[in-house]
């Protein structure tokens, strides 16, 4: 479910509504920490795309707390190297460039 809930928040961003979109990748998040727990890779993944989602809503502080979050969740899974990896993440706005 948090899956689909991430997929119609992307839909709902590129439909030029980010306020709903923030509301599904809310969900998404509440779900996610639930099911696996706040240190999972699936959480930083939604955190990332909520963080994209405050950006464009001009919530700046919001988007940086949440993109500081998935960072340090990433770190811990995956050890500071994974930032060298040219491909590490990819969402539809495309994959991460290092």
């Amino acid at each position: 479910m948090a899956g689909t809930l991430s997929s119609l928040g992307w839909t709902l961003q590129n439909l030029g509504d980010p306020q709903e979109a923030k509301k599904n990748f809310e969900r998404a998040l509440m779900i996610e920490e639930k099911v696996y727990g706040p240190d999972h890779p699936e959480v930083a993944e939604t955190l990332n795309n909520l963080g994209m989602t405050l950006q464009n809503l001009g919530d700046l502080q919001e988007a940086k707390r949440n993109f500081e979050r998935a960072l340090m969740i990433e770190e811990k899974v995956y050890g500071p190297d994974i930032l060298r990896w040219p491909q590490h993440s990819v969402t539809s706005a495309g994959p991460c460039k290092t």
